[in-house]
Parts: C-alpha cells; sequence; structure tokens
C-alpha cells in the first residue's frame, strides 16, 4: 500500500505544533455534551499570547508559526469578528494558512464565499454538535467543499 500525504498545511501545522488557535469567543448556539468550555461569553476572545492582535502579531513574528485557526464557542456567531481577525492577519501574515472550527449551525453561503475572498483557506465542522445528519449542515458542508480546497 503507497502512503499518499493529502493532509491539508492546517492538518500538517497541527500536528507539528506550528499554529495559534484564536478563541473568538465562547458564545454557542448548540449545546453539545463533551463541550470542554468553561463558560459562554460572547467578548471573551483568547489565545496563548492573549487578546490583543497586534501583541499576538508580535509573538508570530518571532516564532515558526505555520498557520492560525479560528474556533470558539461557535466563531460564526461573531461572523464580523471573525472577518475582521482574519484580514488582520492575513495582511499582516500572507504566508500563514487559515481555517475556522464551526457546528455548521445558520451559516450562511455568502459567509462562505466571503470567507475564501478574505482569505480563509479551510473549513472544519463538527457535525457531532447536531447528531451527525442535520440536513442543513450537511448541505453547508457540501457547498463548503465547493469553495475550499479542504473541508473537514
Amino acid at each position: 500500500m503507497k502512503f499518499t500525504d493529502n493532509y491539508s498545511r492546517g492538518c500538517k501545522a497541527c500536528q507539528n505544533g506550528r499554529w495559534l488557535c484564536i478563541f473568538l469567543t465562547y458564545l454557542c448556539n448548540s449545546s453539545c455534551t463533551f463541550c470542554p468550555s468553561p463558560f459562554r461569553n460572547r467578548d471573551f476572545i483568547q489565545t496563548s499570547f492573549g487578546s490583543d492582535p497586534n501583541i499576538i502579531l508580535n509573538y508570530l513574528e518571532r516564532i515558526q508559526f505555520q498557520g492560525i485557526s479560528f474556533s470558539g464557542g461557535e466563531c460564526f456567531l461573531v461572523y464580523d469578528r471573525m472577518l475582521e481577525w482574519l484580514n488582520f492577519f492575513k495582511i499582516n501574515k500572507p504566508e500563514l494558512y487559515y481555517w475556522a472550527y464551526t457546528n455548521g449551525i445558520n451559516i450562511k453561503k455568502e459567509q462562505l464565499e466571503e470567507l475564501k475572498k478574505y482569505g480563509l483557506n479551510e473549513l472544519r465542522f463538527n457535525i457531532a454538535a447536531t447528531g451527525y445528519k442535520d440536513e442543513s449542515v450537511l448541505e453547508t458542508i457540501s457547498f463548503a467543499a465547493e469553495i475550499f480546497d479542504y473541508v473537514a
């Protein structure tokens, strides 16, 4: 059997410990029993380097990261914030790979198209949040697969 490396740059960055996860909110529109989030706070932003994008950028200039992920809670609940942060880091660190995590609930197709335009490379869905077979989420995944190179 021949092994084919078809992992995304995001998967590789994660495997190498060379990515920064930015939690854009802890608010969520699902209620997963396995959720590790200690609270549900819309305005709480957190990374390993704090919540100021300029300070985070300073760390990114000194550390050899390969990518940035956006997570939450549900980052689509603060969609404008996600666009703002993606745009800020894409302008300042265009060489990095960018992805986001979502439960897929209530995402608009226009949002996916706009995120691609702003430079998001990949979208990862937690379909366990909706019982693995929510028709709306599965349709969103199908549409996302037409837009992004990698959808998981």
